[in-house]
């Protein structure tokens, strides 16, 4: 009956994510570019040094964890449903939530409101609406973190070596993780006054490195090259790739950039709202300190457990607000998306807050109070998100005449070296045309060369051309016009909708 219970939530979670993707079947950046590898991956079987799709010549330094599992899957079936991954992986994560605290509790009701609380969380519904490597990295994350705290409470030898297992998985699966987990180490480090974190920490990348054959190095030399690449372009973090920083892009055509403005005043909000059940743990930590008459049972948990889970928590949100707020460490990443590995401890915190307060007398006020909390803090602005970002999407999305431009690309004659602007669009063009696209899987080239590209357009075009023998450019008149381009001729020789596909020459 319970696991019943527990596979119901998780498909309405897995629905929840993949609902606007029933209608935009083909959408997102970073996904074509994974897949591209993966296919190399799955011909070849071994992980490529340098891929000819990417004009910016440099072999690739990217963790190939997500990569590596998708060469296992049918390329036909990927190019069809690569949108079901990440909500899949997701599946797992919500799956091992409720197994997680049913095994401590017993209690059906407090794991499904633990499940409740983690599906509504918004960045976690957005994040999984498109195929990333984040899922895969929450739910490593969450499992390396618990055997973490599964060995700093049981001492036992067997969880020291599986949690510096764990640790190396997650070093070859993603950069992001990696930061949240070390700011979370040395805080637990210092909290506790336990050097046992840092330990396993070390051994981890000695068996990354091992396991890799030493590919772990150059994650970590491009890891710390892709930091750099953003503190000396931060300030163009969400400016527009024509017109930069200019005035006239404080409104835009395009919801993400609009979004992205309006947080960068609103640090703490943007935070919040990434996860808002993070109150939970903070009315947790109220009633432990003031009780006020009332306090909250745990249920079977262990206290120590629960004690680092708060912790955990609240770590990764003072560090999400703090590189959120202080722009001289604003390079770290976007500070709401710590939030996303404090999933998993926020919402077993916030199962037990709200069941402890549904025993009281006010129960009705407090069931009301919860699910109108969860509908119109988390699910109905991850609806609007989804509608805005996704259904409603322009830039990131491959539409019909998109297709009919992808067509004409395979059937030109010679070779097609292409720029596209807005340049998220080269993933999709690399993925599914011939052509050679200028971006790169390199993070050092990202310094080098795409820096004069991303985030901005810094050189003029017909030196880009020169530079990388451009002979076709495609631009998306949504995102720009022509005529800030200043191209010397306008040779269009396809145009679908807002999709102009121009001949250039170099120099030109």
């Amino acid at each position: 009956m319970a696991i019943i219970v527990g596979v119901i939530i998780a498909f309405i979670s897995l629905f929840i994510q993949i609902k606007p993707r029933l209608k935009v079947r083909y959408f997102g950046v970073d996904g074509w570019r994974h897949l591209l590898v993966a296919d190399y991956i799955r011909k070849h079987k071994r992980y490529p040094k340098y891929i000819d799709k990417f004009l910016i010549e440099a072999p690739s330094d990217y963790p190939p964890g997500l990569r590596m599992f998708l060469s296992l899957i049918p390329k036909n079936f990927l190019d069809r449903f690569e949108w079901l991954v990440s909500p899949v992986i997701d599946f797992c994560h919500i799956m091992l939530l409720f197994g997680f605290v049913y095994y401590f509790t017993g209690n059906i009701i407090i794991a499904s409101i633990a499940q409740i609380i983690y599906l509504s969380a918004p960045l976690t519904i957005m994040e999984n609406s498109n195929l990333t490597t984040r899922s895969l990295a929450s739910f490593l994350f969450t499992l390396t973190f618990l055997s973490f705290l599964g060995y700093s409470i049981s001492l036992r030898w067997e969880m020291f070596l599986f949690s510096a297992f764990m640790l190396s998985v997650l070093l070859l699966s993603h950069r992001m993780a990696i930061q949240a987990l070390f700011f979370t180490i040395v805080f637990f480090t210092i909290y506790e006054k336990n050097f046992s974190y840092l330990l396993i920490f070390i051994l981890g990348m000695l068996l990354a490195t091992l396991f890799s054959r030493g590919f772990y190095l150059k994650i970590l030399k491009g890891h710390l090259a892709m930091l750099e690449y953003w503190r000396q372009n931060i300030r163009y973090r969400y400016a527009h790739e024509v017109r930069g920083l200019s005035k006239k892009d404080k409104e835009s055509a395009d919801a993400v950039f609009n979004l992205y403005q309006k947080v960068k005043s609103l640090p703490f909000i943007a935070v919040l709202a990434a996860n808002p059940s993070v109150l939970f743990v903070v009315i947790f930590v109220m009633i432990r300190i003031f009780k006020g008459g009332f306090d909250i049972d745990y249920f079977g948990f262990p206290q120590v457990l629960i004690d680092k889970f708060v912790v955990w928590s609240l770590t990764l949100l003072i560090v999400g607000l703090f590189i959120r707020t202080f722009g001289f460490i604003e390079f770290m990443g976007e500070g709401e998306r710590y939030m996303e590995y404090a999933g998993f401890p926020i919402a077993a915190i916030g199962s037990l807050t709200v069941y402890s307060s549904l025993q009281s007398q006010y129960f009705i006020i407090v069931l009301a109070g919860f699910l109108t909390f969860i509908i119109l803090g988390g699910l109905l602005p991850a609806f609007y998100l989804q509608q805005k970002v996704i259904i409603q999407d322009k830039e990131r999305s491959i539409t019909e005449p998109l297709w009919k431009i992808f067509d004409y690309i395979n059937n030109i004659d010679g070779e097609v070296r292409m720029m596209c602007i807005p340049q998220l669009m080269s993933t999709s063009v690399m993925y599914f045309t011939k052509a050679k696209t200028l971006c790169t899987d390199n993070s050092p080239a990202h310094i080098t060369d795409l820096a004069n590209i991303l985030p901005v357009i810094k050189r003029p075009l017909s030196e880009i051309f020169k530079r990388y023998k451009i002979n076709y450019l495609l631009i998306n008149e949504h995102y720009v016009g022509f005529d800030e381009l200043n191209l010397k001729s306008k040779k269009t020789v396809k145009r679908e909708d807002v999709f102009h596909l121009l001949k250039v020459r170099e120099g030109e």
